[in-house]
């Protein structure tokens, strides 16, 4: 998860829509939107290559048309971050992050591994940074966390554990390849070589690149924040 900045005004559907007595919140108009502002991502796990979309909720609106309508509460999202979030919390108040909040700077606040065990499966470590101040957000950080989990290394349940399997493959696909680039980068003898590969990784690293906050982490691990300007503002 990455902070995101969505539009200030709403699609126009979504007062029409709230107008009906059966309206949608995912006219087109509104899917492009979210599908812009997110840069083609689920907003929770980071995937592009998303084949089943939803228009979720961050807090569930229990049938109350100003929620359900609400564009500062729609999120673009594939269907296992969805059901997954409707799993762990069956409740109408999420409290999670909300990463189109400036406030929230999710991406610092969550470290993001992806580490081996002895049968060299992968899973994704997600812990919070020690050195961050989250104390107002304190139980929304606590919760996406939980979430996030869940998200990448599966909830018990056969389908999602697949699911969650399935989506790791590709996080490690962009991890290998970024750290081939990473390892060129640092050993480049020559300032046009290393500057070329600084701009495949800025590429990577960037807010439409798939599954960012991993390799965000990688940079920060190896020293690199500052030079790839990944401080905190």
């Amino acid at each position: 998860m990455i902070n995101i900045t969505k539009r200030k005004e709403a699609p126009q559907s979504l007062a029409k829509e709230k107008a009906k007595a059966n309206g949608s919140y995912r006219e087109e108009d509104v899917v492009l939107a979210l599908y812009e502002d997110s840069h083609n991502k689920c907003y929770l796990c980071e995937d592009t290559l998303l084949t089943t979309i939803n228009v979720e909720h961050f807090h569930e609106h229990g049938g109350d048309k100003d929620l359900k309508f609400d564009w500062n509460n729609l999120h673009y999202a594939c269907g296992h971050c969805n059901y997954t979030k409707n799993d762990t919390f069956k409740k109408r108040d999420s409290n999670l992050l909300n990463c189109a909040n400036p406030e929230c700077l999710v991406d610092y606040w969550i470290i993001y591994r992806l580490e081996e065990d002895d049968k060299l499966v992968a899973h994704a470590v997600i812990n919070q940074n020690p050195m961050a101040d989250v104390s107002m957000y304190q139980k929304e950080t606590d919760n996406t966390i939980l979430l996030l989990d869940r998200i990448y290394n599966g909830t018990g349940t056969a389908i999602r554990n697949r699911e969650a399997a399935n989506l790791l493959t590709r996080v490690q696909l962009e991890i290998i390849n970024f750290k081939e680039n990473l390892l060129s980068y640092l050993s480049a003898s020559d300032g046009l070589s290393k500057q070329d590969y600084k701009t495949k990784l800025g590429k990577a690293i960037a807010d439409s690149s798939p599954f960012a906050a991993f390799k965000r982490w990688i940079l920060r691990d190896n020293g690199l924040a500052s030079e790839f300007n990944l401080s905190p503002e």
